[in-house]
């Protein structure tokens, strides 16, 4: 096999990257997304609690925006991007990483919590990209996905936009279970305004390791 045609492929993808800057939207719906996480890790009728104070990976953290939300509930945050988001997230005083999302620099079961908001979207091979987080990550998975009757199936950078059932499947494949989802809902449409009506615009997802 000749690797040096996929890496070329591959960085040809990764020149659809782009800045996530920290955004009051996309702040507030990942807090939503956190706190719902923490709630049901906290449930009684899930088999594990993680406790306050482990260690949180951040997947394609944009600026690290999360940072200040992991750690007001307790958790040592790392995030990982690319580009120029790293360099802001750094000149903020944000723990942030350059680094591909499809091969972690760390030690298998480094981390308590794996966090990807609007992230695996992005992923020209969103099952090796789940087998290395399953890897990296002991514990819960916490993923955050742009639901299509919002987002519909294109834009840029987004190679894998999943619905619930090719999620499931990659799940069963890397042998983790989902144990909660949410469906998050906006009022109005992508395609009209609207104060009547509500449409999925998140897909939330609580992964067991």
């Amino acid at each position: 096999m000749d690797w040096s045609r996929i890496q070329a492929h591959y960085e040809t993808a990764l020149s659809e990257n782009y800045e996530q800057p920290d955004e009051s939207g996309r702040i507030n719906l990942a807090t939503e997304a956190i706190g719902w996480a923490m709630r049901e890790m906290a449930s009684p009728s899930l088999p594990s609690y993680v406790p306050n104070r482990g260690k949180i990976l951040d997947i394609g953290c944009g600026e690290g925006y999360a940072q200040s939300i992991f750690e007001g509930y307790g958790f040592h945050y790392t995030g990982i991007a690319w580009g120029e988001d790293v360099k802001v997230a750094k000149s903020k005083g944000r723990n942030v990483l350059q680094m591909d999302m499809h091969s972690l620099d760390f030690d298998d079961k480094s981390f308590s919590i794996g966090f990807a908001s609007h992230s695996w979207e992005h992923s020209v091979m969103p099952y090796i990209c789940l087998l290395e987080w399953v890897r990296a990550i002991k514990d819960y998975l916490i993923v955050v996905l742009p639901h299509p009757a919002w987002y519909k199936f294109r834009g840029r950078g987004h190679f894998s936009v999943m619905v619930d059932e090719q999620v499931k499947n990659l799940c069963e494949h890397a042998g983790v279970k989902i144990e909660k989802t949410f469906v998050h809902e906006r009022l109005g449409s992508p395609d009209f305004a609207s104060t009547t009506i509500t449409t999925p615009d998140e897909s939330w997802y609580l992964i067991k390791l």
